[in-house]
């Protein structure tokens, strides 16, 4: 059989922010466009990397979809695992970029053309003072709705946030309002920090 591969980029956290030992890991999901069968997984950081890496090697072995994965009940305890493990968000996520719900640029792609692009930091003022992508805005996410970008409807804009997940949110929402050439960052600022 041939594999028509897609795949996304997600970072986060490997249990509840809140609990003492919290890690940033960095998961990438490869699946089959056609069947979205998930045939490819990679991992990497401090955190807690192997059990997702077991749990998706699991799911490339039962030939599972990535609909199929997201409604597995994997346990959940703030000192262990977020509510929605991390795996699973890159599963809806990928979903997400098939059925054309959002459109993702890789870090390699943006870079490669970084100036043809505005670039919008969604996260609060503290964060973007603390690390952000040279060159981005900041617009907080909770204040997108009261911005007027000073971007017009056809530039090309690429979203980003800590790990991206905001940048998601203000996608969809600025979608609704006549932005057509927007792309969220995959990996986002923990991706992007790690590669400089």
């Amino acid at each position: 059989n041939e594999f028509d591969p897609v795949s996304i980029v997600v970072a986060g956290e490997d249990r509840a922010h809140y609990m003492k030992g919290s890690e940033i890991i960095t998961l990438k999901i490869i699946a089959d466009r056609n069947t979205r069968r998930i045939i490819g997984a990679q991992g990497c950081g401090v955190g807690e990397v192997t059990k997702r890496i077991e749990t998706l090697a699991f799911a490339i072995s039962q030939s599972l979809s990535l609909n199929e994965f997201f409604k597995i009940d994997l346990g959940y305890a703030p000192a262990y695992n977020r509510p929605i493990d991390l795996n699973q968000t890159a599963c809806l996520f990928l979903n997400n970029k098939l059925d054309g719900l959002v459109r993702t640029i890789t870090l390699a792609d943006f870079e490669s053309a970084m100036s043809s692009y505005k670039l919008i930091d969604l996260s609060p003022p503290e964060q973007h003072s603390s690390g952000s992508i040279p060159g981005s805005l900041n617009i907080p996410l909770e204040q997108i709705r009261h911005e007027n970008l000073p971007f017009g409807k056809k530039a090309k804009i690429v979203l980003y946030s800590w790990t991206s997940a905001g940048a998601y949110t203000a996608y969809r929402y600025l979608i609704t309002r006549g932005y057509t050439r927007l792309y969220v960052l995959e990996g986002g600022y923990i991706l992007w920090s790690k590669a400089h």
